[in-house]
């Protein structure tokens, strides 16, 4: 079964380089740098996306440090007044808002990471994509110029083959003279 299975693969490929060979390789290579700049907008708005949850996280942490500033004032309120059920009660809430803004913490220092590697990763197929267009411009204008020269040489100075025999007999009758 492996066999078959290498065999359909080593097929395949034959038939993949075939296709290429018949295709167009300036329109491959063009096609190939517009799917690179899809592929790079799409990684650009999941930056953008990244950093708005990041905006997101920081205004959450700046509502729970607030909260835990009125919490405070609050627990100090019912300490004076002697309302231990309402103190404990505050206490409760002061603890879920500081797990809270711990955890919000945490969730900033990892999306930081994260947006930061992607911001990385990004500019980095910015600067391929950019080599990849020099060298496609390169390429295609080299191409540009072997079949303007192909067209040149072959398609405007065709010879029939009636003008070389007239020419031959020419040829003949000078040295005939001579």
């Amino acid at each position: 079964m492996t066999l078959i299975s290498r065999l359909c693969r080593f097929l395949q490929a034959d038939m993949h380089a075939m296709l290429d060979q018949l295709e167009a390789p300036d329109l491959i290579l063009k096609q190939s740098i517009r799917e690179m700049e899809e592929v790079l907008a799409d990684e650009s708005q999941h930056i953008l996306d990244l950093k708005k949850q990041q905006q997101r996280l920081k205004q959450r942490e700046t509502s729970a440090v607030q909260l835990l500033a009125e919490i405070e004032q609050q627990l100090d309120i019912c300490f004076s007044a002697r309302q231990n059920n309402l103190a404990r009660f505050q206490i409760k809430r002061k603890l879920e808002i500081q797990q809270l803004i711990k955890t919000v913490a945490t969730d900033q220092t990892l999306l930081e990471d994260e947006l930061e590697n992607r911001i990385t990763d990004h500019e980095c197929k910015c600067l391929q994509l950019e080599g990849l267009r020099h060298q496609a411009e390169v390429l295609l204008n080299k191409a540009d110029n072997v079949d303007a020269d192909l067209r040149y040489k072959s398609g405007r100075y065709t010879v029939r083959d009636e003008d070389v025999e007239i020419a031959f007999l020419n040829e003949q009758s000078i040295r005939r003279q001579s």
